[in-house]
């Protein structure tokens, strides 16, 4: 009997989390852990990224599969805008900047200070995110495809 047993707890291995971190470069190592459970034998794999209070943290760290998922969250959210309102009829550009300032926003920017340093910005982190602003600053003014995004 186990002490977990003992107190009256149990353990569910589909909800048993495992990262190995590592900053060093050639360190792939990514081992699975084995353990017994309820007298048998069970194997956590550790997966591409972890998703904890929001965040999806790979195992470098590097924030990619973080950004991959808010701008995709982000995309999602300015179809919708588009389809509330465009040129011809639907809500206003007034009313789309404030959707854009009071959703898109916080969407695409959630978690930026973990991984956001203005001494040292990393532009392949933002390039997605800019991509994903510009879409949604189109859809608001209207422009065309090829207005720039220092213009709008």
């Amino acid at each position: 009997m186990s002490t977990l047993d003992s107190i009256g707890l149990t353990i569910d291995p589909d909800k048993c989390d495992l990262m190995h971190f590592s900053w060093r470069k050639n360190d792939d190592s990514n081992p699975s852990l084995k353990t017994v459970l309820h007298s048998k034998e069970v194997t956590i794999t550790p997966p591409k990224s972890l998703r904890w209070l929001g965040f999806h943290l790979d195992r470098k760290l590097t924030f990619r599969e973080h950004i991959n998922k808010v701008t995709s969250k982000g995309l999602a959210i300015i179809q919708g805008m588009k389809v509330l309102g465009n040129t011809v009829e639907g809500i206003s550009p007034a009313n789309l900047r404030l959707l854009y300032n009071t959703v898109i926003i916080p969407a695409i920017t959630y978690g930026a200070p973990l991984w956001f340093t203005p001494d040292k910005p990393q532009t392949k982190l933002m390039a997605p995110l800019e991509r994903a602003q510009r879409k949604a600053l189109l859809a608001i003014s209207g422009g065309f495809y090829d207005t720039p995004t220092e213009a709008m």
